[in-house]
């Protein structure tokens, strides 16, 4: 049996009567937004009127035709259309659909994107550890490999015949006696993301590479932590390879050629 409707058809008549969407059509009749497709049968059914309809996020071509003529800019298209910025991509593509001709509009990211930042944020360091981890190994003489399929090791560093397996590790946190607190542990893939953490088996990986908020690092062999989940890596000082700003402190810049 199909669901009784939570409105009647009246009801229905005046909500698009005084709307300009389906969306907003849906939340007039107190509907959620994924009910659109309903009330649109219906009103098809019943033969109402929905000219005025802007058919969010379909426009009709003559209106968006209207617009771009009428316009110097995607923002004022957006503003002509009665849509929000962040529908222009949406609006943009659908005039491309069309041929419709757009050269006179200024570019929609000269008039939406925000300067791009110039100040690193604390909160990035995860997405920034692996390619510091990198740069730190290749200064240090080493050659870096990135497997291309997931396993429990990011790079492999290599130097002299050499290869360390390396699990890149990061830590914003401190505890109450201000040490510095990173999870040296993992999610086994087959598991919930809010699943129990194991530790790194030794035998598959050989070091972690560890970067701190304060910019310190530490090349900690796994033997020395195995079998544990989280460490207070202060605790130990004598893996400590320098800090993230010594990367710019070389001790052979003099004799360095540029190129």
């Amino acid at each position: 049996m199909p669901k009784p409707a939570e409105w009647t058809d009246d009801q229905l008549r005046e909500a698009v009567a005084r709307s300009t969407s389906w969306r907003s059509t849906a939340r007039a009749l107190g509907l959620a937004p994924g009910s659109t497709h309903r009330i649109q049968r219906r009103a098809r059914e019943i033969q109402i009127d929905v000219a005025h309809m802007r058919g969010n996020p379909r426009w009709s071509p003559d209106r968006l035709r209207e617009a771009i003529d009428a316009s110097s800019s995607w923002v004022e298209v957006a503003r002509h259309m009665g849509a929000a910025r962040s529908e222009l991509e949406r609006i943009r593509g659908a005039a491309r659909r069309l041929g419709l001709a757009s050269d006179h509009l200024d570019d929609v990211r000269a008039a939406t994107d925000p300067p791009m930042p110039i100040a690193p944020r604390l909160s990035r360091l995860p997405q920034a550890a692996e390619l510091l981890a990198s740069a730190w190994f290749i200064l240090s003489g080493h050659q870096v490999s990135v497997p291309t399929a997931p396993c429990l090791f990011d790079l492999i560093a290599s130097r002299g015949g050499s290869h360390c397996r390396v699990q890149v590790k990061t830590t914003t946190h401190r505890d109450r006696d201000g040490h510095w607190i990173v999870m040296i542990s993992r999610r086994p893939y087959q598991r919930e993301s809010s699943g129990g953490r194991e530790p790194y088996d030794p035998d598959e990986i050989d070091a972690f590479f560890v970067m701190t908020g304060s910019g310190e690092l530490f090349l900690i062999p796994v033997v020395a932590v195995a079998g544990r989940i989280s460490i207070a890596v202060d605790c130990y000082r004598q893996y400590s390879v320098g800090a993230i700003g010594d990367l710019f402190r070389a001790d052979d810049v003099g004799g360095a050629r540029a190129g």
